[in-house]
Parts: structure tokens; C-alpha cells; sequence
């Protein structure tokens, strides 16, 4: 017995299978009623930012205005069923079926109901219980107290039900006194008041900048990078112990900064970069500065003068989070990450690099 030839078989299929389809497709979409005209179509699709509306209503505009079936799903890229089915929701429902209708979805109900989710969160805010609360351990505390299993995906929609996002804390010193960084937030806006009304009448522009100091050195400042996949990286490390500092002066509100790389903090050294500072921006002549620096002992010495046109106001002790210009040590320090330096040398020339670029 002669074996059938495999392609015969397989030509006879596929007329038969594209022949099923050709019967099925060449029947045209479905007659549509219109309620509306062309323009009312078009006026939707001009006016819509929903790119599903937008589609709808042009297959039906087309259709509206005579084009042909094969014309319209042409222009619009719709399959038969996809039209079908939007005329079909279209003599049900009119206009507001061409919307996308998922933005109504309500979605499935939570697992936990409001008075389980105001549990969790105040759990989550007990520090006495210490740790880091990750999906698992939610997933184990909705287990032990709720009785519930639950699958660990849901417990990040938990967390999010409650407001929480993932955050990095801030430290802050167990000596810090909220009351005094409250007062401080209130002696800030009377200070500016107060050096305005000396300067009505100069002529002279009335600023905020801060101040601090950040000291580097040899000791390398290991952080992220990228790396391939798969691989670990490494970067060259000497604990060495040579140290210079940062002295940074920001205006917020402009974004101008200037920069110091001095050997100490002192009295001395900070007298020094404090007059350059003065004469640089003008202060006394050009503008009046209220200038916002920690309490350090070389910030509020009686061996410091303070220049004509500077007007200091200190911070709380331990409250760094009311200093904007920790803010820029992650730009000081952008170049010096994960590099090995020979010498003290080499870093002041990177940093120095860095400093002149960050004052523009």
C-alpha cells in the first residue's frame, strides 16, 4: 500500500482550515443602527486622551460616514469580532459604551477589612517590636493574629492599602528636641522679616543660604554601581587616615553655591572662608544675608566677626534634617566613590574638579 504523501495532507488541511475562514470572515461585521452622526464620532475622538475611546469611536465615524466594512477595519486595524463587539456595546449603551470600561473595575475585595488594615499599620508603627517589616513577616503576622493565609503578594497590596511605602529612615540623634526644631522653624520666617525691614530702602537683596562642613579623605567611600550580571564587583580599598573638609555655602532658593577645601574646622580656618564668602556674594553692599550654620564651637566663638551684611541663625543641636546643604555632600562626594587614591593629593584635585562644576 502506497503511503499518502505528507503534503497532499497537509495542502488538503489548510484549504479546508482557511477555506472555515474565509467563510467565517467574508460575512461583513454587523449592520449598525446609528443614534448619532459622524461628527458627534469625530468630536469624541479629537476630545478623548483614552486611546481605546479614541479607536471606538473612529471605526464608528468611518462607518458612519459610508465607508466600506473592509474600508474601516482597514483604517482602524480591527478584526470582525473586535468590530462586533463594539457595535454590539454601542446599541446597548450608546456613546458611553466607547470608553474604556476597565477604569470602572472596582477590582477584587480586600482581604482584610479596614479595622484589620488600622491593626496592621499601628503594628507596623510599634518600634518596640524592632525589625524590618518585609512581606514575609506580614504574611506570618496575618497568619498568627488574623488566622488568614494569604498569598506574599498580597501582602504589599496591604501595605500599600494603608499608605505605607518603602523608605529609607533618616538617623536621628536620641538627643535631638523636637520642641526646639519646632521653635527653629518659626524663628527662621521672623529673622528674614526683620533683615528685610533693615535693608528697605538700600537697595539690597535679602537672601537665605546655608552653610556646613563634610570632611573626606582616604578613607574610600564605598557605594552602588553598575555591574554585569552575574558577576560581583570590586573596587580597591587602603584605610588610610588623611582627612580635608568641605566648607559649602547654598542658596535654596537660587541653587548658587560656592565651595572650600581646607585642611581643618576651626575658628581660624572658618574666619577666613567667612570673610572670602562676605565679599564674594556682595554681602553688605549687594544683599543682606541670613545665613543658616550648626551651632559649632568655630561657628560662635568670641574670637569670630562676623562680616557687615551676614546675619546668622543656629540651628538645634542634632537636627541635620533642618540643613539643606547636607543635601549636597551626595554631589561632593559623586566622584570619589569606589576610587583609590595614592595620595591626599590626587583626591583634592578630583574634589576640586567636582566643586568648581557643582558652582556652574
Amino acid at each position: 500500500m502506497t503511503p499518502k504523501s505528507p503534503g497532499v495532507g497537509l495542502e488538503a488541511r489548510s484549504d479546508e482550515l482557511y477555506g472555515f475562514r474565509l467563510n467565517r470572515y467574508t460575512r461583513g461585521i454587523r449592520k449598525v443602527t446609528f443614534q448619532h452622526t459622524a461628527q458627534d464620532f469625530w468630536s469624541i475622538y479629537w476630545r478623548s486622551t483614552c486611546a481605546l475611546e479614541r479607536r471606538r469611536s473612529q471605526l464608528l465615524a468611518f462607518l458612519a460616514e459610508g465607508k466600506s466594512n473592509q474600508e474601516a477595519l482597514t483604517l482602524t486595524r480591527y478584526s470582525y469580532q473586535g468590530a462586533d463587539k463594539i457595535i454590539d456595546a454601542y446599541h446597548a449603551g450608546g456613546l458611553a459604551s466607547l470608553n474604556d470600561q476597565r477604569h470602572h473595575n472596582r477590582g477584587a475585595p480586600t482581604l482584610l477589612s479596614d479595622a484589620q488594615l488600622l491593626l496592621l499599620a499601628r503594628t507596623i508603627l510599634d518600634t518596640a517590636l524592632g525589625g524590618v517589616w518585609n512581606g514575609p513577616r506580614i504574611q506570618a503576622w496575618v497568619k498568627q493574629e488574623l488566622g488568614q493565609d494569604v498569598h506574599l503578594s498580597r501582602c504589599y497590596e496591604f501595605l500599600d492599602a494603608v499608605g505605607y511605602s518603602r523608605q529609607i529612615p533618616r538617623p536621628r540623634h536620641v538627643e535631638a528636641d523636637p520642641i526646639a526644631q519646632e521653635e527653629f522653624k518659626k524663628v527662621l520666617p521672623e529673622a528674614v522679616r526683620a533683615t528685610h525691614t533693615r535693608a528697605e530702602g538700600t537697595g539690597r537683596a535679602v537672601e537665605v543660604w546655608c552653610m556646613d562642613e563634610h570632611r573626606l579623605g582616604l578613607k574610600p567611600i564605598v557605594g552602588k554601581m553598575w555591574a554585569e550580571r552575574g558577576k560581583a564587583p570590586t573596587v580597591a580599598v587602603e584605610h588610610r587616615y588623611a582627612w580635608l573638609y568641605v566648607y559649602a555655602f547654598v542658596c535654596p532658593q537660587t541653587g548658587e553655591s560656592q565651595y572650600w577645601l581646607v585642611p581643618s574646622v576651626d575658628t581660624l580656618a572658618f574666619q577666613a572662608v567667612l570673610d572670602r564668602f562676605a565679599r564674594d556674594t556682595g554681602a553688605g553692599q549687594r544683599r543682606e544675608i541670613v545665613l543658616v550654620l550648626d551651632g559649632a564651637g568655630w561657628h560662635c566663638g568670641p574670637q569670630l566677626t562676623c562680616p557687615e551684611g551676614l546675619h546668622p541663625v543656629f540651628l538645634p543641636p542634632y537636627s541635620p534634617e533642618l540643613q539643606p546643604a547636607e543635601r549636597l555632600w551626595a554631589l561632593t562626594d559623586m566622584p570619589l566613590r569606589n576610587c583609590h587614591f595614592p595620595a591626599l593629593d590626587a583626591l583634592t584635585e578630583r574634589l576640586a574638579a567636582q566643586c568648581r562644576w557643582l558652582e556652574g
